[in-house]
């Protein structure tokens, strides 16, 4: 019978285990390979107590970080976020909104960074409501509702350009 050993892994080891996991292992894999090559250590050996005690650290700061991120999702789910863009005729945007403008709007009305990455929605392109996704990380996911509205137009009393080149058969006539 193969005799085996404890072992904690000093870094993460692909198939086998994670940073601070303690497994056991077969004697001459650990002797001959992990310990050499800086993998793991002996469970007994006195360093061992000081990774267990840092991965107890990075596993409180994770729950910690998950505990901000449901706060967040908490935050924008009953939101409704408006934006103002121009339209043309029929309620048909000139352009579309997407992740960048709705980033943008957020900060602007609610003071919440996002990356542009976290923001999932189709291209708005019409005036009206759509939904957005809002994945915040660790399966956190929050659904935002966002209205569209048109832009004020012209102001009345202002003069529209003309164009400033005529042709010589249109003066003629």
């Amino acid at each position: 019978m193969k005799k085996k050993l404890e072992i904690v892994f000093k870094k993460d080891v692909e198939n086998l285990g994670s940073f601070g996991e303690v497994r056991q292992v077969a004697a001459g894999f650990a002797r001959n390979y992990l310990i050499p090559k800086g993998y793991a250590l002996y469970l007994k050996d006195r360093r061992s107590k000081e990774i267990l005690r840092q991965k107890a650290e990075l596993q409180k700061a994770e729950a910690a970080k998950i505990d901000e991120l449901k706060n967040l999702a908490q935050k924008l789910e009953g939101l409704v976020l408006t934006i103002k863009a121009k339209v043309g005729e029929k309620g048909k945007l000139f352009g579309s909104i997407g992740p960048e403008e709705i980033v943008a709007q957020l900060k602007k009305e609610s003071k919440i960074e996002l990356k542009k990455e976290q923001v999932e929605c189709e291209p708005i392109k019409s005036v009206g409501e759509a939904e957005a996704l809002i994945k915040l990380g660790y399966n956190i996911i929050s659904k935002i509702k966002i209205v569209v509205e048109a832009e004020a137009s012209e102001k009345k009393g202002q003069k529209t350009k003309k164009p400033k080149h005529t042709s010589k058969a249109e003066d003629n006539t």
